[in-house]
C-alpha cells in the first residue's frame, strides 16, 4: 500500500487528519493521471472487458484500494469507509474504468453488514487482494432496492442437507454494476424465513 494510506495510530482504522486524507487523494490522483489518462479511458470504453487488468492489479497491490475498508483480520487494510470514499471520489473524477465501487464498496460492504464471520473469512480476502471481482445484486426490474420489494426467491437446492448452503435462485435482478466482470455476486433473495443476502459465483447455474 502507498505510504499515504496508513492509520494515524495502530488499530484506529482511520487516517488521523484532513491532511492525511488529502495525501491519500493526491496519491490516487497521481496514479490515475499516470496509468489511466483520458485517452486510455476512451479506449477502454470501446473494449469488451471495459477495464485494464494490469491497472486493476496495481490499484490492488500498489495502492491497496481494493481492501482499503476491509478489516485487517479479513485481509484488508482496516480503514473506514471515509478513506474508501475519498479514493472513490478521485477515481470518479478521473472516470476510471474499473470495478472498484462494485467490488470494494458495494459487495464488500454488504458482506460485512451481513454479520457472518464465516462468510467474511471466506469471501473478503479475495476481494481485498483484488484477485476476486465482486458486485452486489439488489435492485429489482422495477428499480426497487428496499427489502419489501425483493422479488427474487431462493429455495434450498435439492439433495443439499439443511444448512448446507446450497440454494436455487428464481427471478431477476437489474442494474448490477460491473456484473459482466464479477466472479462473485452478492445477491439479496427472499426465502421462507425472510430476505437474506447470499453469494452466487458467476457462471454457476
Amino acid at each position: 500500500m502507498s505510504q499515504a494510506a496508513r492509520p494515524a495510530e495502530p488499530g484506529t482504522g482511520a487516517l488521523g487528519t484532513g491532511a492525511e486524507l488529502d495525501e491519500l487523494r493526491a496519491s490516487v490522483a497521481r496514479f490515475l493521471a499516470d496509468r489511466s489518462p483520458m485517452t486510455a479511458v476512451r479506449g477502454l470504453m470501446e473494449t469488451g472487458e471495459g477495464y485494464d487488468p494490469a491497472v486493476w492489479a496495481q490499484l490492488a497491490g500498489e495502492l491497496g484500494l481494493t481492501g482499503l475498508a476491509i478489516p485487517e483480520e479479513y485481509g484488508g487494510a482496516g480503514f473506514s469507509f471515509a478513506e474508501l470514499a475519498a479514493a472513490l471520489e478521485e477515481t470518479g473524477a478521473a472516470l476510471l474504468c474499473a470495478p472498484l465501487l462494485a467490488s470494494a464498496a458495494l459487495a464488500a460492504g454488504a458482506i460485512l453488514a451481513a454479520g457472518d464471520p464465516g462468510a467474511c473469512r471466506e469471501l473478503l480476502p479475495g476481494i481485498a487482494s483484488g484477485d476476486v471481482i465482486a458486485t452486489l445484486a439488489v435492485a429489482q426490474d422495477d428499480g426497487r432496492w428496499d427489502v419489501g420489494g425483493t422479488g427474487l426467491s431462493a429455495a434450498p437446492a435439492p439433495g443439499v442437507p439443511a444448512g448446507g448452503g446450497g440454494w436455487v435462485l428464481s427471478g431477476h435482478k437489474s442494474f448490477v454494476i460491473d456484473g459482466q466482470l464479477a466472479g462473485l455476486i452478492v445477491v439479496s433473495a427472499r426465502t421462507a424465513d425472510g430476505v437474506h443476502h447470499g453469494r452466487h459465483e458467476a457462471g454457476a447455474r
